[in-house]
């Protein structure tokens, strides 16, 4: 069966607290931006799986998610407004 999933692309998520650089291995991710209290982990998501997979890497590892974005194509990736 065809999977009509279509929301693969660039992804940020948003995680409480402040992480260091080397969790973008952690993570295989795109490019990580901590800030006072988040940070931003932007990542390359396949299929539903490996978005359901993430999650439960940052479930396993005890961080809280505070949002996630779906960075449309073409766009530029998003800044937070906020530097908190």
């Amino acid at each position: 069966m065809k999977s009509s999933w279509s929301d693969k692309g660039i992804y940020q998520i948003k995680i409480k607290g402040q992480l260091e650089d080397n969790w973008q291995d952690y993570f295989d991710a795109v490019n990580l931006k901590a800030y006072k209290q988040y940070t931003i982990i932007t990542v390359k998501i396949s299929d539903q799986s490996a978005l359901h997979g993430l999650f439960s890497q940052i479930r396993d590892f005890g961080l809280s998610i505070i949002s996630v974005s779906k960075i449309e194509s073409g766009s530029e990736q998003i800044e937070p407004t906020n530097k908190d």
